[in-house]
């Protein structure tokens, strides 16, 4: 069981952790060992760590990495968010979009929850497919850290049918929600991460927030903010506060005090986009070395935070 007390939730600050173990088609991070005592350093407590499906299915050696990214966090004093890294077919299993003859067909599928025809998950639902094959393992590896505070659903949920805003969209997303929080719920008392829109929230659309049914929190909805709008964080703090849940700036890469104050207020946490060597919009340079980026966001968490 996770033993986070969620009524710290405003506390927790930092950025996303993108090693190639944990998601190999991005550029390589530090290892955990390096990164976690550096984010310590910095003031970080909070890691947002996507996860690859597509990699675990063919790689069994994939829990074993997640145990030590844990128990590094653990270490020093770090909290993580798990992040399913989906987005499209191509992060999915090739055991299952091989069942489909198209994006278009298996995105028809994905969304109405239907029954893979063949391959290593055959007669499974597709959504149960993710949680026996991505969060049941996951949690049997992290659940029982106490650095694991999160699990983040799909990314920036594509292929949505009417996707946009409103519409059959929120509906097929509420049950897809809804269907995988009480799945996770058989095993794990963590709190579940949901998004709104095919863009994962949008930087300035005032939406109407979707969440699981209230006897399945603690849940989170998380957004992503790449301009400053007060106005829009205040929207979505109403459409948080409005279904009960816990408020997560999941990427950002704004660097203004004023923004990490209005999220203090709100009592939401946030992760900078993202901790990976590559310089420019990056938190490392291409020494794997905090760049002025991570000094600046690092004064300002501690300007916030303390």
């Amino acid at each position: 069981m996770v033993s986070f007390n969620y009524s710290n939730w405003r506390i927790l600050r930092g950025a996303d952790y993108r090693w190639e173990w944990l998601t190999p088609d991005v550029r390589l991070s530090t290892t955990p060992s390096v990164t976690f005592s550096m984010m310590k350093s910095l003031g970080f407590n909070l890691a947002r760590i996507p996860v690859d499906w597509k990699y675990l299915d063919t790689n069994s050696s994939t829990p074993s990495v997640w145990a030590s990214v844990a128990a590094n966090a653990d270490a020093n004093g770090v909290y993580c968010i798990w992040l399913f890294g989906g987005g499209d077919p191509t992060v999915m299993p090739r055991s299952i979009t091989s069942q489909y003859s198209s994006a278009a067909s298996f995105y028809s599928a994905w969304w109405s929850n239907g029954i893979i025809p063949g391959g290593k998950y055959a007669g499974t639902s597709l959504w149960d497919a993710e949680f026996q094959g991505l969060w049941k393992p996951l949690l049997q590896v992290v659940g029982s850290h106490p650095s694991t505070v999160g699990l983040g659903l799909w990314n920036e949920p594509s292929g949505l049918p009417n996707s946009g805003v409103f519409g059959d969209s929120l509906h097929t997303l509420h049950a897809y929600y809804e269907y995988e929080t009480q799945r996770i719920r058989t095993i794990s008392n963590i709190a579940v991460g949901f998004q709104v829109t095919s863009n994962g929230g949008g930087d300035s659309t005032t939406i109407p927030i979707v969440a699981p049914s209230p006897d399945l929190k603690p849940y989170y909805f998380e957004g992503h903010v790449y301009s400053y709008s007060s106005s829009t964080l205040s929207d979505w703090a109403l459409g948080v506060s409005n279904v009960g849940a816990l408020g997560y700036v999941g990427e950002t890469q704004v660097l203004t005090l004023a923004f990490y104050q209005q999220l203090k207020s709100q009592g939401w946490s946030v992760s900078w986009f993202s901790w990976t060597c590559n310089g420019g919009t990056e938190l490392l340079d291409t020494n794997c070395r905090p760049d002025s980026n991570a000094i600046q966001l690092s004064q300002e968490y501690s300007q916030v935070w303390g």
